[in-house]
């Protein structure tokens, strides 16, 4: 168990690599993209003291666990505002929006002790809402009359890594009780996997800082 700690705590530092890149090529980025890096740099910020605080105060992290999920709606809402300018894509992202937060606040209203308890349905409804508005914008983009090279855009890289890693974890999210219920072999190999696909998200998002963008139309 001690390893798969350590590994989790190498998993978040690695923030820190898109986040350097992004910071050093900040004049070149797309507004898209800058939202990304506004994005990535609180949660790195969270997630730092979210070590800090299981490690120093009390082992329950999981306040910061859902301010760490606020901020990436916050900031995945406005980057698919970005990629999604259409008026049946913009009703679609507000609609997920409410019914998030709809959600949200349903789970605590009245009961702010939840905070220190774990959430299946949270995550799990964060990840249907992006995986839904991910596939929107390669819908979206595969509709255009112009030849896209996906692999120079960052638009690609950030959504495809949003897809990859949400899918892969959805089931994750969505049954945690029964992970953390089976046993230690079963829950480190689950958890491994977990930390497999958050790197390739971070390496996604590390490309996507380095792209610009081409387009040609016909």
């Amino acid at each position: 168990m001690r390893m798969l700690v350590y590994f989790m705590y190498i998993v978040t530092f690695l923030l820190l690599i898109p986040i350097s890149v992004g910071i050093r090529r900040f004049s070149r980025l797309e507004v898209e993209t800058k939202w990304l890096l506004y994005m990535l740099v609180p949660v790195a910020v969270n997630q730092f003291f979210s070590i800090w605080w299981s490690n120093y105060v009390m082992p329950n992290n999981l306040p910061f666990y859902y301010l760490y999920i606020l901020l990436e709606v916050f900031y995945l809402v406005k980057i698919y505002s970005l990629s999604l300018k259409s008026k049946p894509f913009r009703l679609l992202i507000w609609s997920g929006v409410i019914l998030f937060f709809a959600f949200f606040i349903f789970r605590f209203a009245g009961h702010w002790d939840r905070i220190w308890v774990y959430s299946t349905e949270i995550r799990a409804l964060e990840a249907v809402i992006v995986i839904i508005l991910s596939s929107c914008y390669f819908h979206n983009e595969y509709r255009k009359e112009k030849i896209i090279n996906f692999l120079q855009t960052p638009g690609f890289w950030i959504h495809g890594g949003l897809i990859l890693y949400f899918s892969c974890n959805l089931l994750l999210f969505a049954f945690s009780d029964l992970v953390f219920a089976q046993n230690e072999d079963i829950f480190q190999s689950i958890w491994f996997i977990h930390g497999i696909v958050t790197i390739l998200l971070y390496l996604a998002f590390t490309i996507a800082f380095l792209c610009i963008g081409k387009e040609t139309k016909f």
